[in-house]
């Protein structure tokens, strides 16, 4: 019976604390390592963004043209963080990014023509 009793004492405050401690570190490195995936992630799509400004232009212009479909505002996220109204802290205002320009360049013959794959495959 002692031995159980002291394995159950040296458990509860030896090893259990040190597996949480090893788990809360674990948790910290990959959060780290998810933020510096999603800035590189943030900057790539800015610069594809970038990159379809001219055929951007383009097509809103030529869908301006025949009075087809040009998109005005176009928002991808957490709209409720957009909606909030006025004070938030910086992480809520990334939860929304403006895709109009990506969404404008799938305009084909004033039709938005999306494919069925995940939406995270559509560059910027």
């Amino acid at each position: 019976v002692t031995p159980v009793i002291v394995w159950a004492v040296l458990k509860r405050l030896v090893i259990d604390p040190m597996v949480r401690e090893q788990k809360e570190r674990d948790i910290e490195r990959q959060r780290e390592v998810n933020k510096s995936r999603i800035t590189e992630k943030r900057r790539e799509a800015k610069a594809a963004v970038n990159l379809m400004r001219a055929t951007f232009a383009r097509i809103r212009s030529d869908e301006e043209a025949k009075k087809g479909l040009v998109i005005v505002k176009a928002l991808y996220g957490r709209l409720s963080a957009a909606d909030g109204g006025g004070e938030g802290d910086g992480e809520e205002e990334t939860e929304v990014i403006d895709v109009m320009i990506p969404l404008q360049c799938l305009v084909k013959d004033s039709k938005l023509v999306l494919h069925e794959a995940s939406k995270v495959r559509v560059p910027g």
